[in-house]
């Protein structure tokens, strides 16, 4: 190979060397980093991200309280609701019971009156036993009737007076019933669902007689 030839080859476009271009990317990047400059040349905003984190945290934060306040309030909105569920039923009730008071207290008139007439029957019609046995036990049906409404007959011969529940019309000796408790039931008195109706009419014992 002459000189020439030599030459040729040393200069040929095979041989001149190229930078390789991951080692120059790598290294101009290097070098934008080393100088403070983003790999975009500088034309977005990254360098302004240092305070994203910041106002992240911030909106989280934010975030975080108003889903507490929120679940307070719902919490809240529950329990009312409840107590207002619970309100709403136990009214309802006080009015079924109000409304049922007025009708027993309209209907023990009626009971008086039949346990009267049975009573005069008996001692003046005792031939007719068989129809006054018959109206006796329509008489016990509906007492059983208005007792599974909560209704309760207060008939207390021989308890101790209660003022919460009997009226004492007089005292009268007794020869088998001790002082102080009652001799005689003039009217039987009721409850409905243990609110008082109407009071028991009774004579209270004054002991033997002197």
């Amino acid at each position: 190979m002459n000189k020439d030839d030599k030459e040729n080859t040393e200069m040929s476009p095979d041989s001149v060397p190229f930078p390789d271009s991951k080692s120059a990317a790598n290294d101009g990047g290097e070098d934008r980093e080393h100088h403070g400059e983003c790999s975009c040349g500088g034309k977005c905003n990254c360098g302004d991200d240092k305070t994203a984190p910041a106002e992240l945290l911030e909106k989280m934060d934010a975030v975080v309280a108003e889903n507490a306040s929120l679940r307070e309030l719902l919490a809240r909105s529950i329990a009312d609701f409840d107590n207002f569920r619970k309100r709403s039923v136990r009214e309802r009730e006080e009015a079924r019971k109000v409304a049922n008071g007025d009708f027993v207290t309209a209907l023990v008139p009626v009971l008086d009156t039949m346990a009267l007439a049975l009573e005069a029957a008996r001692k003046h019609h005792p031939e007719a036993s068989g129809v006054l046995d018959g109206i006796d036990m329509i008489m016990s049906q509906l007492k059983n009737a208005l007792k599974a409404q909560g209704v309760e007959e207060l008939s207390p011969a021989g308890a101790a007076f209660d003022p919460n529940l009997h009226e004492s019309i007089a005292h009268q000796p007794s020869d088998t019933v001790p002082e102080g408790l009652i001799s005689v039931v003039v009217r039987v008195g009721y409850t409905l669902n243990g609110r008082l109706i109407r009071p028991a009419t009774v004579i209270i014992s004054s002991g033997k007689a002197k």
